[in-house]
């Protein structure tokens, strides 16, 4: 890896720890009898989704209708779009519908109503439960909305419901591990009563969500297994305790571009238009980001770790110890773990492989340089 050809913000990916988080959850789903259905919102990148085809995957879980499209061109033929269906894009959904299996998300009665009226091709539905959470879909405990659901979609003989679908984030705010396991566990209980009370025949039960994906060591009680972010990891997911440091698979590589020796402030050109906003609390101050070493094969940890303290547009300020600064030179180059790899991915618009090589990404319109080339 030559990092050296680096002129600006890059997100760096390692490959060999891509293909062993895969092969992780995948092999716990296998043990677990529960299909595995990972979301490609984090990585967008066709290449990236060729490694989990490589370990025998062949459904999967993305957040947009354009998403959708994107993958089936590359051959993707079983996918669910886990938002909430969005009516003025229904052109483009009953088109994509036509040449792939597509699944749907359908967070209320209302929602439902106006599929049922629009739909004129073959399309299968999960109901959205809000089991916590309280983002999007009806609330576990509201029986009486989703049974409405289930009755409106079956007006329509091309619509067939597959199953409940929950995504259980607050566990993404969990103080520690113990805490992310009884979210998760709270909400697959909430999830079999709901389908216990439905009754309706056949109903699968869909979670998704990294922590609880990564902490438990099957799934027990759930059909299908959607989590996504564990693709690339990130620091709050090692602040979590849902992965080690040796399972983050992208970082931030960046220019240092000021060191203020008097005041130990190091500046980077990365900001929150390369990283985003996203936050952890270490030590009761807010982080942007961990602050990593570059070496021939990767990273690697400081002894005393260094973190973001704060962001602007393309700024990112690293604030050390008295003298901490002294490891630093303008013109170097410095590493930064994401606090969210799946909004860091999404502004990278690309990634550069440790081996060297490049892998694309749907909103790979952004501009970076690479070897002097845009």
């Amino acid at each position: 890896m030559n990092y050296d050809r680096i002129s600006t913000p890059v997100l760096v990916v390692n490959p060999g720890i891509v293909k062993s988080n895969i092969r992780r959850i995948n092999e716990k789903c296998q043990k677990s009898g529960v299909l595995f259905r990972p979301h490609f919102k984090t990585h967008q990148s066709k290449q990236i989704g060729r490694w989990f085809r490589d370990e025998g995957i062949s459904s999967i879980a993305v957040s947009s209708v354009a998403m959708a499209r994107y993958f089936a061109s590359d051959g993707w033929n079983d996918i669910t779009v886990a938002f909430p269906y969005n009516p003025r894009e229904h052109v483009e959904t009953d088109a994509l519908s036509r040449e792939i299996s597509l699944t749907l998300t359908i967070p209320s009665p209302e929602s439902a109503h106006i599929l049922a009226s629009k739909a004129e091709s073959r399309l299968s539905v999960m109901i959205k439960v809000d089991t916590g959470y309280n983002r999007s879909g009806t609330r576990w405990d509201n029986l009486n909305d989703l049974s409405k659901i289930i009755d409106i979609i079956c007006t329509n003989p091309l619509l067939t419901v597959k199953g409940l679908l929950t995504h259980a984030g607050d566990t993404y705010k969990s103080e520690s591990t113990t805490q992310a396991r009884e979210r998760y566990t709270l909400s697959v209980s909430r999830m079999k009563q709901v389908r216990d009370s439905l009754q309706h025949p056949g109903l699968m039960i869909s979670v998704g969500d990294t922590p609880s994906a990564s902490l438990f060591s099957g799934y027990p009680d759930i059909d299908e297994l959607r989590a996504g972010n564990f693709v690339f990891y990130d620091l709050m997911q090692l602040n979590i305790g849902s992965c080690s440091f040796d399972d983050i698979a992208a970082v931030m590589v960046c220019p240092v571009v000021d060191v203020r020796h008097r005041e130990n402030i190091v500046v980077i050109y990365g900001g929150a238009v390369h990283l985003s906003k996203d936050y952890v609390t270490i030590d009761g101050s807010p982080v942007y980001g961990q602050i990593v070493r570059l070496t021939k094969t990767g990273w690697s940890s400081y002894d005393s770790p260094l973190y973001l303290s704060s962001l602007s547009q393309e700024h990112g300020i690293i604030k050390t110890e008295a003298g901490g600064t002294a490891g630093f030179r303008t013109g170097e180059l410095v590493g930064v773990i994401p606090v969210h790899s799946c909004l860091t991915a999404d502004l990278a618009g690309r990634y550069l492989l440790t081996d060297g090589t490049t892998a694309d990404h749907l909103s790979g319109t952004s501009e970076w340089l690479y070897n002097g080339q845009v």
